[in-house]
């Protein structure tokens, strides 16, 4: 069985989907809206992705800020 590169898009988003959906939800208090929009930080983020800077990030994993900020 081979392992999962943590930083792949899968794992990503197996590991900030409900926290970014929360985030979401807080501001805008629409479930299928809050949905929509984890979906579009995702879309967003692979078409991104070759622009992030791990150095300005200041936690592990390294991704959670920057996918906050989409």
């Amino acid at each position: 069985m081979e392992k999962q590169d943590p930083y792949s898009a899968e794992a990503l988003f197996a590991t900030y989907k409900t926290a970014i959906y929360q985030f979401v939800y807080r501001y805008c208090q629409d479930e299928q809206m809050s949905f929509d929009l984890v979906q579009d930080t995702f879309v967003r983020f692979s078409k991104y992705r070759g622009r992030f800077d791990e150095r300005k990030s200041s936690i592990k994993p390294i991704y959670s800020e920057w996918l906050i900020s989409l």
